[in-house]
C-alpha cells in the first residue's frame, strides 16, 4: 500500500541533504576562497603597526616563525595565548608574532598577561587592521596560526584553538 507519504519523506530528506551540502560548501569557501597566503607560498614582507612604530614581518633565516592572528574579544584567542604561555619552553625558540585585529597590543599589557611568553625575548607584538589581515591572509577563523619556515615558506596554517601538541608537532616538521 502506497499512501504517498514515503515519497514526500524522501523529497524532504533530499532537500535537507542539499541544504547541508550547501552549508558545508559555504564554510569551505569562507576558509579557502581568495586565500592569498597558502601553504607553500613565500611569506612576502608585510607591514605591522607595533608600539614602537611601523615594523615589517619577513622571513627570518635564523628561526622558524609562528604568526598568531587574534582578537582581544575572542575567548578562544586568549586561551590559545595562555597555552603558548604555559608551554613556551617547548616551542623550540621559534619567533612568535602576535597580531591583534582589534585594539592595540602594548608590550606592557602583553607582559602582564603572559610574562613567560614575553620574557622569552623572541615575541613581536603588533596590530593590523582587519581589512589588511584579510588582504594578506584571506578570511580567517580566529585564533589563526601561520607556521613559516626559515626559508620563508608557509608550512602550515591552523584555525581555532590549536592544542600545544599540534603546535609542537608542526614546529618539529618544519
Amino acid at each position: 500500500m502506497n499512501d504517498g507519504k514515503g515519497g514526500e519523506r524522501r523529497w524532504r530528506w533530499g532537500w535537507i541533504g542539499v541544504a547541508a551540502g550547501v552549508a558545508v560548501l559555504a564554510l569551505w569557501m569562507i576558509q579557502h576562497d581568495g586565500d592569498p597566503l597558502q601553504i607553500g607560498n613565500f611569506l612576502a614582507p608585510m607591514p605591522l603597526q607595533t608600539e614602537g612604530g611601523p615594523a615589517t614581518i619577513r622571513a627570518d633565516s635564523l628561526c622558524d616563525q609562528v604568526i598568531m592572528i587574534f582578537s582581544w574579544t575572542c575567548p578562544h584567542c586568549l586561551r590559545q595565548l595562555d597555552l603558548l604561555e604555559a608551554h613556551i619552553e617547548e616551542l623550540k625558540m621559534a619567533r612568535l608574532v602576535l597580531i591583534a585585529t582589534d585594539g592595540e597590543i602594548s608590550a606592557d599589557s602583553a607582559r602582564a598577561l603572559w610574562p613567560r611568553l614575553m620574557a622569552a625575548g623572541n615575541v613581536l607584538t603588533g596590530r593590523m587592521e582587519k581589512n589588511a589581515v584579510r588582504e594578506r591572509f584571506g578570511r580567517l577563523i580566529l585564533p589563526h596560526l601561520v607556521f613559516v619556515g626559515r626559508d620563508g615558506i608557509v608550512k602550515a596554517r591552523r584555525s581555532g584553538t590549536t592544542t600545544i601538541s599540534t603546535v609542537i608537532s608542526v614546529l618539529e616538521k618544519i
